[in-house]
């Protein structure tokens, strides 16, 4: 699913099993699934949510990101499936159920998938704030679907799922296509806190080729602050315009460090994944 953050879910995909299992992390509250197959076309898939609402600028970036996750790659990849990222579902082993991704896709007599229609409850922008309602639902039928979420982050997460359901089974196997259907998934969040430390203050990392790149691979498993540790007695990468000799003494070198323009830079990007950044400045340091 896209260059930065396929190979973290790659790595970590789970060995099949006799437990019932979706290709959706982390694992949802609660799913069903029927014995349906759909073919998503790039061409013909389309996303409707209601325009001019307060989190326009939110869904359209996101809805963004969810087709590059899905289609984005597949020219680069041989025929054989991916070895997705499953989780197993909550209840323990069932022999006698089969992974809906481990059917066999019946992609001759497949209808095609052709519209998500996202909705969001609240008619105001919602604060991205510790404990914020990330839940939403996800019903999908064999020619379209619908993303229902009380606010606009559990809408992303939403999305997010969506991309990871549609699995490409190679040009042989009918291409891209979503499995399992009728399904209906639920989820909300186990943790509000679902953090990643980045301790660029000890290892400077750079803002395109690391920083960025590190913000798609935590919406991929819909983590949600970035722990920032700008600051220490190794580096102070931080610039300031108050104290500009803090970052031209103090940090590995004076290229070495995050302008106020890079700062913001990623805060608008976490944000727009539903993210936020908290910093940690250690003094004196």
């Amino acid at each position: 699913h896209g260059c930065s953050r396929w190979p973290l879910l790659a790595m970590a995909a789970l060995a099949a099993s006799d437990d019932v299992t979706v290709p959706v992390w982390p694992r949802p509250r609660s799913i069903t699934f029927g014995s349906a197959t759909a073919a998503v076309h790039h061409s013909r898939l389309q996303i409707e949510h209601a325009s001019g609402a307060a989190h326009d600028e939110l869904l359209i970036a996101g809805i963004g990101r969810m087709k590059r996750n899905i289609f984005s790659f597949a020219a680069n990849l041989s025929s054989a499936p991916l070895p997705y990222l499953r989780a197993r579902l909550p209840g323990g082993p069932r022999k006698d159920a089969t992974p809906p991704e481990a059917r066999k896709c019946d992609t001759q007599k497949t209808k095609i998938f052709t519209t998500l229609r996202i909705e969001v409850a609240a008619t105001s922008p919602t604060r991205l704030q510790h404990g914020v309602d990330e839940s939403y639902e996800l019903v999908l039928e064999a020619e379209g679907g619908t993303l229902r979420a009380p606010t606009e982050w559990g809408a992303l997460r939403g999305l997010e799922t969506f991309s990871q359901l549609v699995q490409y089974l190679g040009p042989a196997a009918g291409g891209f296509v979503l499995c399992g259907l009728p399904l209906r998934l639920v989820d909300s969040p186990a943790h509000a806190w679902r953090g990643l430390l980045l301790d660029t203050a000890r290892h400077y990392m750079p803002l395109r080729a690391g920083i960025l790149p590190l913000l798609d691979a935590m919406t991929a498993v819909k983590l949600n602050v970035l722990h920032w540790h700008l600051t220490d007695s190794s580096s102070f990468a931080m610039a300031s315009t108050a104290l500009p000799q803090l970052a031209q003494r103090g940090a590995w070198h004076p290229a070495l460090t995050y302008s106020a323009e890079d700062m913001r830079a990623v805060v608008r990007a976490a944000w727009l994944r539903g993210i936020r950044v908290v910093p940690e400045l250690d003094m004196p340091a």
